[in-house]
């Protein structure tokens, strides 16, 4: 399947973080519904990232933003999120604490409250 090629998840991860950075750079992701079609986009946004974590370095601040605004997660995708900032968080080590200080501060606020 296509995203066991390196090259190809690295391609997906831009697109797809990019039009999240997108959407939250444009305001609109506050006016977005937490709907099942939601649920499914990030389902598929956390397989993506999970392949090719490299491949969201540089926005990952603008992932949590809108993982912290998705308000009404299932379960499933609850854990997703949680794996995620898990997997990040231990590949940025030791420099996790100095990359997070970069956040803007009521993401961070948002991030501790949410993944503790």
């Amino acid at each position: 399947f296509f995203l066991n090629e390196a090259a190809t998840t690295e391609i997906y991860t831009e697109q797809i973080v990019g039009s999240v950075r997108c959407v939250q750079e444009t305001g609109t992701w506050g006016s977005a519904y937490d709907t099942e079609e939601k649920q499914q986009a990030f389902r598929g946004i956390g397989l993506i990232i999970s392949k090719n974590p490299n491949g969201i370095v540089k926005d990952f601040a603008y992932l949590c933003d809108a993982i912290c605004e998705f308000k009404n997660t299932q379960p499933d995708v609850e854990e997703i999120f949680r794996q995620l900032v898990i997997q990040f968080k231990e590949s940025a080590s030791p420099k996790w604490d100095e990359y997070f200080s970069q956040f803007p501060s009521d993401l961070q606020q948002k991030m501790k409250q949410r993944f503790n």
